[in-house]
């Protein structure tokens, strides 16, 4: 009787009761920041993972239909893909045997049949550029160009080595002269040509430096035709010695 009506009792039970019930609140508490912090992490690893399909699947369908929108370049019996995937060790060894079969089929022409060849291979650098003037009408965007650009530069790498091994197996200092001097002033022209047509994408894309832009490509668009008349001068002279060439052969 004492216990039941001693209020100090009472007073603990409560106390003890409150005790419980905030423990299990923390408790319960605890429990659902936990379940919401997992959603949340795995709510964001969907997103992310999202995501990341959505933009591989994009870049696969921008090279796809630039693929099918290009063809491959042919140069000196190799194929230049354009749009080749990332080297493998098979890729690199196929590209090695083709540079030595190809040494092998130079090494074995005269120094006339040689520079006839890189005609032909100046010829080729035409097409390419061509090619890559039309991909910049067709894919105005910067990220999509970057794509074709790295393919395209690759392609007039593989032009611009074949050169030099035929500037390598020319006897004469003044036809090597000639071929230095054409492949400086192509290699400024690359340059040239896109740093003009980016300016042009960021122009489109409505860049807030519009006069800055037009200035750019006003400079760059008059570089590129004075480049494009010294290379047609360098071709005049090398299509000269080719001449000469040719006449020493009849006489002979």
């Amino acid at each position: 009787m004492n216990s039941i009506n001693n209020p100090n009792s009472a007073s603990n039970t409560e106390q003890q009761q409150q005790q419980q019930h905030q423990e299990n609140n923390n408790t319960s508490n605890t429990n659902n920041k936990g379940i919401e912090m997992q959603e949340a992490m795995s709510i964001l690893s969907l997103r992310y993972t999202t995501k990341d399909e959505e933009k591989e699947k994009q870049k696969q369908q921008i090279l796809k239909q630039m693929k099918n929108d290009s063809a491959a370049v042919p140069t000196m019996g190799q194929t230049i893909d354009l749009f080749e995937p990332t080297k493998t060790k098979d890729t690199t060894e196929r590209e090695e045997n083709n540079e030595t079969k190809l040494k092998e089929q130079l090494s074995q022409k005269s120094p006339l049949e040689l520079l006839q060849t890189l005609v032909q291979l100046q010829g080729e650098r035409v097409v390419l550029y061509t090619k890559f003037n039309e991909g910049l009408m067709k894919y105005t965007n910067e990220s999509q160009y970057i794509q074709l650009c790295t393919s395209v530069t690759a392609a007039f790498s593989i032009l611009s080595k074949s050169i030099r091994m035929i500037q390598s197996f020319l006897p004469e200092a003044k036809e090597k002269q000639w071929i230095q001097q054409l492949q400086l002033l192509e290699q400024d022209n690359l340059q040239w040509t896109v740093a003009y047509h980016l300016d042009t994408i960021r122009l489109n894309a409505g860049s807030e430096n519009c006069e800055l832009l037009n200035q750019s490509r006003t400079m760059l668009k008059s570089k590129i035709q004075n480049g494009k008349k010294e290379i047609t001068n360098v071709l005049e002279e090398i299509q000269c010695i080719i001449m000469d060439m040719k006449e020493e052969q009849e006489l002979k």
